[in-house]
């Protein structure tokens, strides 16, 4: 599973890549090429998904809708 966020527009997105039950070394080297076209990536289990997401994915767009207020 990978969650990218909205710096990607850019080319400065975080994407966060979590290994499922049936990914080999090779699936996530190919996730990371493709997602670092748009920024940098980090591997995390797939326990702290969920928490990389709300941090990475909601902070950035949390940022913007501050800065237009």
């Amino acid at each position: 599973r990978v969650m990218t966020n909205t710096p990607a527009l850019v080319d400065e997105a975080m994407s966060v890549i979590s290994a499922g039950t049936h990914a080999t070394e090779e699936h996530l080297a190919h996730a990371e090429t493709i997602f670092g076209g748009v920024g940098k990536t980090l591997r995390v289990p797939e326990t702290q998904q969920d928490a990389a997401t709300a941090l990475s994915g909601s902070g950035p767009a949390y940022f913007y809708f501050l800065v237009e207020a």
